[in-house]
């Protein structure tokens, strides 16, 4: 998988999780998973772990949205998101 559809897959994924309903403990929210398992990727971006991927897609493609953050979300732009950061990056620079 190329890095830029990687760091694009990621930025979705990261959003949905972002953007969920989730009523459970604050320790396991998806965002938390979702950015964990990221980061672990970062380390291997040129060949990503499908299985990882896969269960990455799995878990926030069950996330129940919340209504009312579509309202916002489709004024908002790209741009206005941010981009996807690995911490290899950050211990990079």
């Amino acid at each position: 998988m190329a890095i830029s559809k990687l760091e694009d897959s990621l930025s979705a994924d990261l959003l949905n999780a972002a953007s969920c309903i989730y009523n459970g403990n604050s320790n396991s929210h998806p965002i938390i998973l979702i950015n964990s398992l990221k980061n672990i990727l970062g380390d291997v971006r040129s060949n990503p772990s499908n299985i990882i991927l896969d269960f990455i897609r799995n878990h926030t493609n069950k996330l129940e949205d919340n209504r009312n953050d579509k309202i916002y979300l489709e004024k908002t732009t790209k741009e206005e998101i941010g981009l996807t950061v690995f911490i290899s990056d950050l211990e990079d620079s």
